[in-house]
């Protein structure tokens, strides 16, 4: 299968992330979109993570839209939230805070756990996968921490300056960038570019990120705290251990839903 002439460069959740890449990619690693810390200490606990609940009311009166609707038998998240750093005191500010510190320090089993937690605070699950015991370990661990949580679903601040390095580091400077229904495509020739030109040119919606000769690609879909770096065993060994990514190498059984 063609996965970009297909626009199908990422799996679905019931399929083997593997074999869904096995005409163009031998390896695929699952990188972790890291919590952080802010340097300057200028922490706001209710700003501790991105999305929180609201009422049916509050999102009324914040959105037309639902005034026209009857109130849904679902739960109601918000990103607007106003207390998260933004993009530009992360990118400045921002100290990486590792999954397997959050793991060994707040007392999570594995990092299946971690991703649960931070699943169940998005609302990303059916009610009977919920596990609010681990979201509010997490919730607590972090906020007594100072540490903010990752946002789901996109090439974070922290994320996309590995990506730059990835790309720098394997001398591929030709990429391009397609969002996540890849109907909008642009090129970047980050021969000459910062890493910050770069991180401001990847959009929230920019859900691909791969090199013309479409030998490694980095990818990431809804509701995921993590993102996927596909090539061959070589370059992927090479962007792992050079630039510490945390994560995991997926085996011939993984799938996206992985913590499950």
């Amino acid at each position: 299968m063609d996965i970009f002439a297909n626009k199908r460069l990422h799996p679905k959740h019931d399929t083997l992330v593997k074999h869904h890449y096995k005409d163009y990619f031998d390896t695929v690693f699952i990188a972790f979109s890291p919590f952080f810390k802010i340097k300057n200490d200028n922490y706001l606990q209710e700003g501790h993570q991105k999305s929180s609940q609201v009422t049916f009311e509050k999102a009324q009166q914040a959105n037309g839209l639902f005034q026209k609707m009857p109130k849904p038998n679902a739960d109601i998240y918000s990103y607007n939230n106003e207390k998260y750093p933004e993009d530009k005191e992360i990118y400045e500010q921002g100290q990486q805070v590792s999954w397997r510190e959050i793991k060994d320090c707040a007392g999570f089993e594995n990092f299946g756990d971690i991703n649960k937690a931070l699943k169940t605070s998005i609302g990303a699950y059916k009610k009977v996968f919920q596990r609010p015991d681990l979201a509010e370990k997490l919730s607590d661990f972090t906020s007594a921490h100072k540490i903010y949580f990752p946002t789901e679903g996109h090439f974070e601040v922290l994320s996309k300056k590995q990506t730059f390095k990835a790309f720098q580091l394997l001398k591929k400077t030709q990429l391009i960038i397609e969002d996540e229904f890849c109907e909008n495509r642009k090129e970047l020739d980050i021969a000459s570019r910062t890493e910050k030109e770069f991180v401001e040119a990847v959009n929230f919606n920019d859900y691909f990120i791969y090199d013309k000769d479409k030998k490694l690609l980095f990818a990431v879909d809804w509701d995921d705290f993590f993102f996927l770096i596909c090539s061959n065993q070589k370059y992927v060994q090479t962007i792992v251990n050079t630039l510490n990514v945390e994560g995991f190498y997926c085996n011939d059984i993984t799938v996206t839903e992985w913590e499950m």
